[in-house]
């Protein structure tokens, strides 16, 4: 059984696909474990290379508020030119 922490990741990258999908890119995901999660190429030439998460939010004890939780590149991440992405589960967001 997967770990339910995978399924919620695997969902982002999905809603991620379709929105970019639907811009018009082509998109390519990873089969394996690596520096991104996925390349989308655009109409125009423009290439990306993305690491998408799912979006996490800090859970305060009085309920004001919450922040988003901030992910950090790893070096090699920086060195390719990675860019984070960010999904919204409940309203599918897609921000990058």
């Amino acid at each position: 059984m997967r770990h339910p922490k995978h399924v919620g990741g695997d969902a982002a990258e999905a809603i991620a696909a379709l929105e970019f999908i639907e811009q018009g890119a082509w998109v390519f995901t990873s089969l394996q474990n690596g520096p991104a999660d996925m390349v989308v190429l655009w109409p125009g030439g423009a290439v990306e290379l993305l690491d998408i998460k799912k979006l996490g939010r800090t859970k305060n004890r009085n309920r004001k508020s919450s922040h988003r939780i901030h992910r950090v590149l790893t070096t090699q991440q920086l060195a390719l030119g990675v860019r984070l992405c960010y999904v919204d589960l409940i309203t599918r967001q897609v921000d990058c």
